[in-house]
Parts: structure tokens; sequence; C-alpha cells
């Protein structure tokens, strides 16, 4: 087993809670490319590609690639039973501005007071918090609200709070979504079922006429597919255009090898979960 960080987007972020709250409503599968790419053999007695696939024994339990009968050096960066603690934009915010129900983590000691006032992590997936800001001289140095109404009554004092700090700087400790490896596969991009793209996140919206997107992204254009439309495969359609929109244009259509995880959400401090796992 191996514990690591993964980055998540703020709509997937919020996919994977949906799951965590609504089983089966949610993101359980992520996709990745896989690097470097595999090498395209060719099968003797078909002519034609191999057939990609998993390889794990006891000897070597990390998972490494198999084409056809070829057994390559390739280790897949993810394996069944590893451990993945979710990297998301985020920041630390004095508790002035955290509302009510929010979800937070205790943060670092911030303002030395009297009294001392401790930070909370709060994440940008859950929108915007109440703006503070930082002055000089009020009781514990900062006050929330307008800006133009702190101003008024503490002109040329006050400064906004820190803004957000991206994924890529979040350190374990902060982190809020663990998950549990369970399958890993390697496959073309394009070999997506409509069940798997669903668990990517994929919803159906049964309006008039109904039809897949992806919730989060706006406007929903960029991911929505009618079921009406031709051409079938309405699902893994809207995938392919949330694809495109992270990866940007022409990422689907270059249908590269990826490795898709499965996993099961948790919302809990990655460690928080280890120790958990050990109790029982």
């Amino acid at each position: 087993m191996q514990v690591k960080p993964i980055l998540f987007s703020a709509p997937m972020v919020r996919a994977n809670i949906r799951e965590v709250q609504q089983p089966g409503t949610g993101k359980t599968q992520t996709r990745r490319v896989l690097k470097p790419q595999p090498e395209l053999f060719i099968c003797s007695d078909t002519g034609l590609e191999c057939e990609v696939a998993v390889e794990q024994n006891r000897n070597d339990p990390r998972p490494r690639i198999r084409l056809g009968r070829v057994i390559t050096k390739q280790e897949l960066p993810y394996a069944v039973g590893d451990v993945l603690w979710v990297r998301e934009t985020w920041t630390q915010h004095h508790p002035a501005g955290v509302q009510e129900g929010r979800f937070s983590l205790q943060g670092e000691a911030g303002i030395p007071g009297p009294p001392p006032v401790s930070y909370r992590v709060i994440y940008k997936a859950d929108g915007d918090p109440i703006r503070v800001w930082h002055c000089d001289g009020f009781p514990y140095r900062t006050a929330a609200g307008p800006r133009d109404e702190i101003n008024a009554r503490y002109p040329d004092i006050c400064s906004e709070m820190p803004g957000w700090t991206p994924s890529i700087h979040m350190p374990r400790w902060a982190s809020r979504l663990t998950l549990e490896v369970t399958d890993v596969r390697v496959e073309r991009l394009q070999d997506i079922s409509a069940s798997d793209a669903e668990a990517e996140g994929v919803v159906h919206e049964s309006a008039d006429p109904p039809f897949y997107y992806v919730p989060g992204i706006w406007p929903h254009s960029l991911t929505a597919v009618g079921v009406e439309e031709p051409g079938g495969k309405h699902a893994q359609r809207s995938y392919a255009k949330l694809w495109d929109h992270i990866n940007g244009a022409g990422a689907w259509d270059a249908n590269p090898w990826v490795v898709a995880v499965t996993y099961r959400p948790h919302l809990m401090n990655v460690d928080a979960f280890l120790a958990q796992r050990v109790a029982a």
C-alpha cells in the first residue's frame, strides 16, 4: 500500500463529496493519462493491436502493464489498496468568516490575541467564505463584512485576508478527502463505458428533453449531451466534452492510454482515516 496525493478540480471534489453523502450519485472513478505512453505492440497471431491489461502477483505487489504476451517494466502509479489524499484549492481563514455548517478543519495558530485565534481550513469547492479584513487595533484584529463598510469604520487600517491557495500547494494535514483504491485498469480513453462515464461524475438529468452533463461545469453546454441527439453513447460523449474542457481541444481525439482508477471516497483527513482503519 502507498499513501500519495492526487489533484482534483472543484467540480470533481463536489462529485466525490456527493458520493460520500448520497452513495451511487457521485464520483467513484478517475482517469489519468499514462506516462509514458506504452508502445504499440502487434500480436503475431491476429495482426491487431494486443490487449492491454494490468498484471500483479505476490512477488511484484505494484501492478505492471501487460500488452499481449509482453510484460513491460513500466510500473503503474496506482494499485489496489492504495490510499490517495485529495489536493484541492484551499485557504486558512479567520473563524469569523466561516459560515455555520460549512466543512472546515482546524488550521494553524493565527492571531495571538488576547484571546488567541486559530484559523480554519476551508475549501474553494464549497464556495467563497464571508470576507474578512485584517485591521490594526481592532479586537481580534479582524472585521467581517463588505469592504466599504469596514473602510468607513476603520479607514486605512484594514486589508483583505489572503485569498485561495492553489491545490498543488495543499499539505497533507489540510486535506479533507481520502480515496481507497479498489480497482486499477489500463485502457484507451475512448473505451470508457456508459456506466464508467457516470462513475466519473456524468449525471443524467431527467429534464424535457433529458440530457447528460457534469454538474459544476458552467455553462452546462460545455458538457451537456441531449439523449435525443443522434449518435448514441450520450454519457460517454458528455465525458468526452469534460475531458477536452480539462485537457484542451483535441485531447479526447488523441485517445491516449489511461489508468482508470476506481475508489471509495471518505470525507475525512487521510491520517484520521488511517488511524481509524488501524483501530478497526
